[in-house]
């Protein structure tokens, strides 16, 4: 696991967790630590199926959009300044997947990223070639 600290200057008491096995065919997933502990915000976000740089910019981008613009994370809610453009998806995670730091009981939010048709994880089509993004 790689641990960064610092998502953004304005977001600076959080980190990114960064979990991929090289040696396992496992996607790597990475998510917020932190994020949960402001008021009124008891969520962290996670991505899945990207690697690390990719990650960190669409978690920060998303973590600050969301701050900014005094949204609460919902299901199926579009951000559009994430991904160049590209709206990015929020989906709450479903799976029982162990995220240490993280309290069992924190509500996780998964950003999906599209594929080039704008076709995110579990639309019908989605191209799984651009890389593949396990629902969490």
């Amino acid at each position: 696991m790689f641990t960064a600290s610092a998502l953004s200057d304005r977001l600076a008491w959080h980190t990114l967790r960064h979990v991929h096995d090289p040696d396992s065919s496992t996607p790597p997933f990475t998510y917020t630590d932190g994020l949960a502990q402001r008021p009124g915000r008891a969520y962290e976000l996670a991505v899945s199926g990207l690697g690390y740089w990719l990650a960190n910019s669409v978690l920060t981008s998303a973590a600050e959009q969301l701050a900014d613009d005094c949204l609460d994370p919902a299901e199926g809610l579009a951000l559009d300044r994430v991904l160049n453009g590209c709206p990015v998806r929020l989906r709450l995670a479903q799976g029982d997947i162990p995220l240490p730091g993280i309290a069992a009981d924190t509500r996780v939010w998964q950003v999906l990223t599209p594929d080039k048709w704008g076709r995110f994880p579990g639309d019908r089509h989605y191209a799984q070639s651009a890389g593949p993004q396990p629902l969490l």
